[in-house]
């Protein structure tokens, strides 16, 4: 009920029957949450920005700490959206963002968004050698 009441925060409603299992992550506060359909999880993640407001109601819901919303991504993709958010952050791209299974990065304010399903794909698009060295350089 009470992750129910959670994403329903987002103005989503969101019923028993939407949700196909809920379970906590060992002793943490983590919760997976699974949808019955694609159209209302991507409704809720649609407006999660909308829980940064909503500190005060979350703690009336007994959540001691602020909600997050997030993808579970396998290990290449973690990866790469890692990747292609430092790019972002170091401003060598525009913006990323994941979606539909995959990474999608905008080189520039006005360009089309691609989708990136390969660290071979960031490479030929920005005309580097190898991505890794790239970012390591970037830190330095």
């Amino acid at each position: 009920q009470s992750v129910r009441d959670a994403l329903s925060l987002t103005g989503v409603s969101v019923k028993p029957i939407d949700l196909e299992a809920t379970y906590r992550l060992g002793l943490e506060s983590n919760v997976i949450v699974k949808f019955k359909s694609r159209k209302k999880r991507n409704e809720v993640f649609s407006n999660r920005k909308v829980l940064a407001s909503k500190s005060k109601e979350l703690l009336a819901l007994n959540f001691n700490k602020n909600l997050y919303i997030n993808h579970s991504l396998c290990r290449e993709n973690q990866h790469l959206f890692y990747q292609s958010r430092m790019l972002k952050k170091a401003k060598i791209i525009y913006d990323t963002w994941f979606n539909n299974n995959s990474v999608n990065i905008k080189h520039h304010q006005h360009s089309n968004a691609i989708k990136v399903y390969h660290a071979a794909d960031i490479e030929f698009l920005l005309k580097i050698d190898d991505l890794e060295r790239y970012l390591e350089s970037l830190k330095e």
